[in-house]
């Protein structure tokens, strides 16, 4: 069973690979798209229901919101 989010009308999120977080949100909580926005001819944006009930998510692509892939430095102690 999903749980409810009494109160909450829409969630809107960046994603940084709108296609696959289609399908995660299909697959995994239900959902299925509502909405395609484009942009410049590309998909940018969609608008996602869940059939059975519960807030409407908005995912927009923004790959500048992925994980950053940070450099560690080693530190040599000397003894």
């Amino acid at each position: 069973m999903i749980p409810t989010l009494d109160g909450v009308h829409h969630l809107k999120l960046p994603v940084t690979d709108l296609t696959r977080s289609i399908a995660w949100y299909a697959s995994r909580l239900g959902y299925a798209v509502a909405v395609e926005f484009h942009e410049d001819g590309h998909l940018a944006g969609v608008v996602l229901d869940r059939p059975a009930g519960g807030p409407q998510l908005g995912l927009r692509l923004d790959p500048d919101r992925g994980p950053r892939r940070r450099r560690v430095r080693l530190l040599r102690h000397r003894r």
